[in-house]
């Protein structure tokens, strides 16, 4: 008896720690999934980041690029009617592209290739407004048609080099934009397989989790039900013993005996027979077999459901019988 708890004990714990590892391991899972789900996303909010940075860039050169040409029309204006509303235009405009340019040398102070090529060129918008100025004062002085036109010609290819390295500054970070919008779009693709794997990994874990504890309960119920059983065998073993506690007649001990047994199993009628020489069993004592005309004083061996029982030295159990 003892052993059968110390194994029902034992069960029981074995179920506590299978759980609590199926608690771990599930918790430890989902927050391991929720960890990588949080930095791919970080991931594409990074990319998408660069993604409107270099969109951003790209604006401010098609912006610069036609501040340049203001200025070079204003100026061009200027030398062909010298109105001093052109002279306005030129300052603004001039004051636009320094902005511009400032505002581009800090988009890209992350790419030093880019930074190179704005110096370059901040120093090409330098030496075109010092070719404006000479040719605005030659016209002015009226110095003679061929310094103007040297001073244009020489500003031409000035704004020629401008052109050709606002260009090349448009072409890197239009690498730099497909780059960067490829690994967003791959991160993004990282995500939705993630969050695909991680759904499913989820309704998997739930389902065995389900599974398993389904399946605890059961285990736990039947141990329980164990230990009521195994409780209620122990306690019937001591009302027993304590009914047969003394010397006492054979038959006034067989009495106590079924009485209390008749009404700790809830059994309506109970007889208690002795072996007589392993040849018959001989009536005791009976319960409720008052007017009872039917009940055997006398069982041989093999001789009813008894006698066989006594005969093949078994216990034998019968459940569902029909009256008569």
């Amino acid at each position: 008896m003892r052993e059968y708890q110390k194994t029902l004990w034992k069960r029981s714990q074995s179920s506590r720690r299978r759980s609590i590892v199926l608690l771990i391991v599930i918790c430890t899972v989902l927050v391991s999934n929720a960890l990588i789900l949080r930095r791919n996303m970080q991931a594409v909010q990074d990319y998408e980041k660069w993604v409107m940075h270099t969109h951003r860039t790209m604006s401010h050169m098609q912006l610069l690029l036609s501040d340049i040409k203001d200025v070079v029309g204003a100026h061009r204006g200027y030398l062909l009617t010298q109105d001093p509303i052109f002279m306005e235009r030129i300052r603004s405009s001039r004051m636009e592209t320094n902005n511009r340019l400032s505002e581009l040398v800090q988009l890209t102070r992350d790419n030093p290739q880019q930074t190179s090529r704005l110096v370059r060129l901040g120093e090409e918008i330098e030496i075109y407004t010092q070719l404006a100025d000479q040719s605005q004062k030659a016209v002015q002085k009226d110095s003679g048609a061929d310094v103007v036109a040297a001073t244009v010609l020489a500003g031409k290819r000035t704004v020629d080099n401008m052109r050709a390295l606002v260009t090349a500054a448009e072409a890197e970070e239009g690498a730099l934009l497909v780059k960067r919008q490829a690994a967003a779009d791959q991160a993004m693709q990282t995500v939705h397989d993630f969050f695909l794997f991680s759904t499913v990994l989820s309704l998997l874990l739930t389902f065995a989790a389900y599974w398993f504890i389904r399946r605890e309960l059961i285990s736990q119920a039947r141990i329980a039900l164990e230990q009521e059983e195994l409780s209620w065998l122990k306690s019937g073993q001591s009302e027993v013993t304590s009914a047969v506690a003394g010397d006492q007649p054979l038959q006034s001990l067989g009495e106590k005996v079924l009485s209390y047994l008749a009404g700790y199993l809830k059994a309506p009628l109970a007889t208690m027979y002795r072996v007589d020489g392993f040849s018959s069993l001989e009536l005791i004592s009976g319960f409720a077999l008052q007017g009872k005309a039917d009940f055997i004083a006398s069982i041989k061996v093999g001789e009813g459901l008894m006698g066989e029982a006594m005969r093949q030295n078994q216990t034998m159990y019968v459940a569902n019988l029909h009256a008569g």
